[in-house]
């Protein structure tokens, strides 16, 4: 024989729970096989009134939101809002396994759960109007579920999770699935987390996401498709998140587009079809992660250990209006060419992304010294020039992608008279 506790779950003597057999006087059931209890010990037991401390549960078969409302507690609510409406600080809200058609914001200090990213999904779909999916509150928590977004609407603008202010430094995504959709032309923005307003900037040990996929895929659009933007002065940190933004045009895997803004990748992949990342403004920080397409957007970045470095210098005095051809390492200026270039390719995709230079000496009046890198025998941005007066500069703010099939060189040329001393240039690479 088995009987159903309302909230719970069905049980039968093969349970082996104490007292319950069909001749145990501590119960009665009614016509339905619910069991009522008349001995308060079991009334007051958890384990069959469904009581769950600062527990909420969510069920999107089998929950009755009217039913929760009165022992909220005790019962599953069918709707995840119905729950946020009674979840208070310090509450968790579990998901049980099924597809949850609602746009949520997490309350402070509440975390959501879901089952398995599997069989749990909170999503939207086919949407006509701008939604955002998920939109955290400070110091709560998301995790195990998947999320979706989708419309074909033109001209509108889709976001899998809105961050704001301190939720970007306090607020944990964990373990989740998010997925941003536009399946139609037009200029569409999508996606995947979206943060903005002000936090701490600086280094910090908590990290937004982890162990998380994020995807935003535009079919034809030609808005906007980024998988992380941070468009505020805040700190953003990922860990062990795959980000791949897919699509036809201005496609990015991540971007920084506001003064003192920050996205740490930690130890995370970055996919975009038009580039993987890109620090318009603001900093981005690689910490060992992986750019798919080793593609920038022509911009630079930082990275949190040290780079591979290319070292080139001039040992002796450089005569006037001259070019030296460059080979990696510091030779004398006898050994160096004047007339042909010394192209190295390359046999990974690389990206080069800062430049500084050196000079111990004195630069005279109308003199100037100038460093440039060279792809395929083409000048690139990767330029600086020394003038009078000057000893060091840097250029940190492009990239300038070399591919397998390319070759790099590094030219110095003089105008006027350069002075005497040493000149060396690093060169770094990712």
């Amino acid at each position: 024989m088995s009987f159903y506790i309302p909230g719970t779950q069905t049980i039968s003597n093969s349970n082996n729970l104490v007292g319950i057999n069909t001749l145990n006087p501590n119960y009665t059931l009614d016509v339905n096989g619910n069991i009522n209890f008349t001995n308060q010990l079991y009334k007051n037991n958890s384990i069959f009134n469904g009581l769950t401390g600062k527990l909420l549960r969510v069920d999107s078969i089998y929950g009755n939101n009217t039913e929760a409302a009165l022992n909220p507690y005790q019962y599953p609510f069918s709707t995840i809002n119905s729950a946020i409406n009674y979840a208070t600080a310090g509450d968790t809200i579990f998901l049980y396994p099924g597809i949850y058609e609602e746009s949520i914001t997490i309350p402070s200090a509440v975390s959501l759960r879901g089952a398995s990213t599997q069989t749990t999904t909170i999503q939207k779909t086919g949407v006509t109007s701008s939604t955002t999916l998920v939109t955290l509150n400070p110091n709560c928590r998301i995790e195990d579920v998947t999320m979706t977004l989708t419309s074909n609407t033109d001209g509108i603008d889709l976001i899998g999770i809105k961050v704001e202010n301190t939720s970007s430094i306090t607020s944990k995504i964990r373990t989740c699935v998010l997925n941003v959709n536009h399946t139609s032309s037009g200029n569409t923005n999508l996606y995947g987390i979206y943060a903005t307003g002000t936090s701490n900037t600086g280094s910090t040990s908590s990290n937004l996401v982890r162990a998380t996929t994020i995807n935003t895929t535009s079919l034809n659009g030609t808005g906007k498709t980024r998988g992380i933007f941070v468009g505020g002065s805040l700190r953003l940190v990922t860990r062990d998140t795959n980000i791949y933004a897919t699509g036809l045009t201005n496609v990015g895997g991540c971007e920084t587009l506001y003064p003192n803004s920050y996205l740490d990748l930690r130890i995370s992949t970055i996919s975009g079809s038009s580039f993987d990342i890109s620090q318009s403004t603001g900093t981005i920080l690689l910490g060992s992660s992986d750019l798919i397409n080793s593609n920038a957007n022509n911009k630079s970045f930082t990275v949190s250990i040290s780079p591979t470095e290319i070292l080139f210098g001039i040992i002796g005095n450089m005569g006037n209006d001259t070019t030296y051809y460059l080979v990696p390492g510091i030779l004398s200026i006898s050994s160096l060419s004047t007339s042909t270039a010394y192209e190295v390719p390359v046999i990974r995709n690389t990206l080069f992304f800062e430049i500084s230079i050196n000079f111990s000496g004195t630069i005279p009046s109308l003199g100037s010294i100038a460093f440039t890198i060279y792809k395929n025998g083409v000048v690139t941005d990767l330029t600086l020039t020394l003038t009078t007066g000057q000893t060091n500069a840097s250029l940190n703010t492009i990239s300038v992608l070399f591919v397998p099939t390319d070759k790099y060189d590094a030219r110095v040329t003089t105008i006027g008279n350069p002075g005497s001393g040493t000149f060396t240039a690093s060169v770094l690479i990712y």
